[in-house]
């Protein structure tokens, strides 16, 4: 990794340099973005809405020897240097504890060695941004016959999409919805959290989500009982003053399937409930990237020793080791 930061520093294309600069002239930023907390390696390239390149590929226990080189890969193949950029988003979690260490500690040093800001990214967060996204380009694909440029409709667009029949209408509601991401932690728990998202944004073909779309934070991530999780959602529906026109969840959903009822009884009891639907998505780079040009523009960025991950709990190994130390002492042996 050292010399590739030194090649870095010295390489990319003067083409690429005076682009770079004639984009951000124009106040479109250039961000690298980088998460490694699921079993998914996202990274991506975004100047603006538009994305020069992504990766998205599953590696499991092996983003050490991956996330690297698919930032090598990303910059190269934009002809761009690192130091172009307006900042680093890194997603910081929660998630595995060691993949959120391995993409905190990748920023950290880049954003150190090319001198560019850094902001943390919620990985929760991402994945609901991502499967919003997704589920609007699929409703959009269903009632216009977009396609992925196979020219065949998407594969969402051919059944409708997951939100069902009626999902563009649903997304175009200006009563919004709410986005629940899901990502497993075992023993009947999530990390979560809770997201409003407002009428769905239309954008151009190959264009993320525009700098503006309305998008914000309910409930902060954290580590839940989904049987717990399922019946707070209700109460915050009964309670909010204006009800959304659906409920979306997203993320690992198959684990997950019995709370996501539960939720569904429980709207349904209060009457007049929203639609309950559900959003498959493997979080993506350039929702991360977007997320984190939103924080640059906001002033959220920190130096490179100022990141902080956000662990939620102990590593299995180490809980293991504290149980056992408790353990120890109740037996008298310590």
């Amino acid at each position: 990794m050292r010399e590739w930061l030194a090649a870095a520093e010295a390489g990319g294309t003067q083409a690429g340099l005076l682009a770079g600069q004639a984009k951000a002239e124009a106040g479109e930023p250039l961000v690298l973005a980088l998460d490694t907390a699921t079993p998914t390696l996202a990274a991506a390239l975004m100047r603006g809405s538009e994305a020069l390149g992504s990766v998205q590929e599953p590696a499991a226990r092996n983003h050490s020897a991956h996330a690297v080189p698919a930032v090598q890969r990303l910059l190269r193949e934009a002809g761009l240097r690192g130091t172009e950029l307006a900042g680093i988003a890194a997603g910081v979690g929660p998630g595995s504890y060691t993949g959120v260490r391995i993409a905190a500690s990748i920023a950290k040093t880049l954003a150190w060695t090319w001198g560019v800001p850094l902001v943390g990214v919620s990985t929760p967060e991402a994945l609901a941004a991502g499967a919003w996204r997704e589920a609007a380009g699929l409703a959009a694909a269903a009632v216009g016959g977009a396609d992925d440029g196979s020219g065949e409709p998407a594969a969402g667009a051919r059944d409708g999409g997951t939100l069902g029949l009626d999902s563009s209408s649903l997304l175009a509601d200006e009563a919004g919805g709410w986005i629940v991401p899901l990502l497993d932690a075992r023993r009947g728990q999530a990390y979560t959290a809770l997201f409003a998202a407002g009428a769905a944004p239309g954008y151009a073909e190959g264009q993320w989500l525009p700098a503006d779309a309305p998008w914000r934070r309910l409930e902060p991530d954290a580590l839940r009982l989904m049987d717990g999780w399922a019946a707070r959602l209700a109460e915050l529906l009964a309670a909010a003053d204006r009800r959304p026109a659906y409920v979306l969840f997203t993320g690992d959903l198959d684990k997950h399937e019995d709370s996501i009822r539960r939720f569904e009884e429980l709207a349904e009891a209060g009457g007049d409930g929203p639609a309950v639907c559900r959003q498959p998505h493997t979080i993506d780079g350039r929702t991360v990237a977007w997320l984190g040009a939103r924080s640059l523009a906001g002033g959220e960025a920190v130096d490179a020793h100022g990141l902080v991950p956000n662990y939620t709990q102990l590593a299995e190994a180490e809980a293991k080791l504290l149980e056992k130390s408790r353990e120890e002492k109740n037996d008298g042996r310590l």
